[in-house]
């Protein structure tokens, strides 16, 4: 891998196959739910024999059922599962398989394209295939041998692999990344493979996969300011923007070190994205809160003008949008940054308010799922964010009380307990719950008292002591009078 400039460069003409698949099928939702996790497992994590039983499954259940370009993306799958255990010949025959189903035209490329890569790099790829197997033998004990010859050809099988596929005009991540991900996990650290893979992640929008593999080529190579430049982006792309403010300082830094002065294009262009981003998470949602709109507009523009895919600025003008009422204009930023970036939890949550808007609340309640599912595989909550997810958890909670699904409710209030357990508005609002949906009144006193007990809040406590009186006042519990819930906008 000497030619890492020329490998970095081809990042740019890179399509990961996932990113666009799930447009062209109709599978189930709960279908769908699953064969998208297990996608995210073999790209993300590598994770083919496991993919690959639950695909076979999968197939054997949807036999009948299933249309032709559904059994053509699960055929793909399969083929992709198999290319990533090394089983080429199975792989070029599911792919084959799947050409037969496969109606969408960006999909007949890509099958094409593998088909191509397995019949051109034939003489690799058996090389791969073979040297693998020898290599995966098992002695008479059971005990599998370990031939290090062996394994240092598999491991130039496996670079010249990426090699060839690299020098192509383009190349899918999807192809490539198995090759990747066998060097990472079977030769030492070694930073150039470690930020292709970074890269490759990077393009594909699989923001957390390319900021693992950033930080560990920052490890070999802390004077880096490209790497550093390049993490600072992929935390813009998660929402990090405390993070990404710092990770652009060390890169400026890094910069200096090699000699570049302050009015060098590369700082300047730094120091310009640095003084767009928000000094805190929450600085623009303050000039919101004190209704400074064409102030807070004014900052995301700056920022979407020195980045035109900075989901977070997207997001937050969306959210300035809706609230002075340009409900239209907001719903088409919320829809831009979910095609952005999937993962990114506040797009969800502003979009799942705009479908209850527009009087979709099947659609609404599965934005707000999304939004629950990307917020709780955050590796870690910063205070601010902590907030920002009990606060979602309340309006969430609130729609589910207009619907009518208690049960719902009930749960999101519970999950945001536990996240910030001396909020004394979640339990306000879990007293309302509790007294309006469940006629308990018992346990709707319970938690007044535990917002009494809290004294944080002089607005609600004495709410809490009024509907406490109230409580007293009239027993039965099923004339529940004028309760209301407080929740964000």
């Amino acid at each position: 891998m000497k030619n890492e400039k020329a490998y970095l460069s081809l990042l740019m003409s890179a399509i990961l196959f996932f990113s666009s698949i799930t447009c062209a099928y109709s599978l189930e939702k709960s279908v769908e739910e699953k064969l998208s996790k297990i996608e995210k497992a073999l790209i993300a994590d590598g994770k083919y024999k496991e993919s690959l039983s639950e695909l076979n499954s999968m197939i054997v259940k949807l036999s009948t059922s299933a249309s032709g370009n559904d059994r053509a993306r699960l055929y793909l799958d399969v083929a992709l599962a198999y290319y990533g255990m090394m089983d080429y010949n199975e792989a070029d025959k599911n792919f084959k398989i799947a050409g037969e189903f496969v109606k969408d035209s960006e999909v007949k490329k890509f099958v094409l394209y593998s088909l191509n890569v397995c019949k051109e790099n034939s003489d690799l790829l058996e090389n791969i295939q073979k040297f693998n197997n020898e290599y995966s033998a098992t002695d008479e004990t059971g005990k599998i041998t370990v031939d290090e010859a062996l394994k240092d050809q598999i491991i130039s099988a496996h670079a010249a692999m990426i090699d060839r596929l690299a020098k192509g005009k383009h190349y899918y991540p999807a192809i490539v990344l198995p090759h990747i991900l066998w060097l990472i996990g079977n030769t030492p650290e070694q930073a150039e493979l470690y930020k292709f893979a970074a890269g490759i992640y990077y393009m594909g929008m699989f923001y957390k996969e390319a900021e693992n593999y950033y930080e560990k080529a920052l490890k070999f190579e802390k004077d880096d300011p490209k790497l550093y430049e390049e993490l600072a982006n992929t935390e813009v792309a998660l929402g990090n923007l405390d993070k990404a403010d710092d990770e652009y300082q060390k890169a400026i830094e890094a910069y200096k070190k090699k000699g570049l002065k302050d009015k060098d294009p590369g700082i300047v262009k730094l120091m310009n994205i640095k003084q767009a981003l928000p000094k805190k998470y929450g600085d623009i949602a303050k000039l919101v809160e004190n209704k400074s709109f064409s102030e807070a507009e004014e900052v995301c523009k700056k920022r979407l003008s020195l980045n035109s895919g900075d989901i977070a600025a997207l997001t937050q003008l969306g959210e300035i949008y809706w609230k002075t009422g340009k409900k239209q204009q907001a719903i088409k930023l919320f829809r831009k940054t979910i095609k952005i970036a999937p993962d990114y939890p506040t797009a969800h949550l502003m979009l799942g308010k705009a479908y209850i808007f527009e009087r979709k609340p099947e659609k609404g309640i599965m934005e707000f799922k999304i939004f629950k599912e990307k917020m709780r595989i955050l590796p870690e909550k910063s205070e601010d964010t902590t907030d920002f997810y009990v606060s979602g958890l309340q309006y969430i909670a609130y729609i589910y009380t207009t619907l009518q699904m208690y049960n719902e409710a009930l749960k999101e209030y519970q999950e945001a307990v536990k996240l910030k357990p001396v909020d004394p508005k979640t339990h306000y609002n879990l007293a309302i719950c509790y007294y309006a949906g469940f006629n308990s009144r018992v346990k709707a006193y319970n938690e007044m008292q535990k917002v009494i007990e809290i004294g944080t809040d002089t607005e609600l406590t004495e709410k809490a002591k009024f509907y406490i009186d109230y409580m007293r006042r009239n027993p039965d519990s099923r004339i529940v009078g004028s309760v209301e819930f407080i929740y964000e906008d």
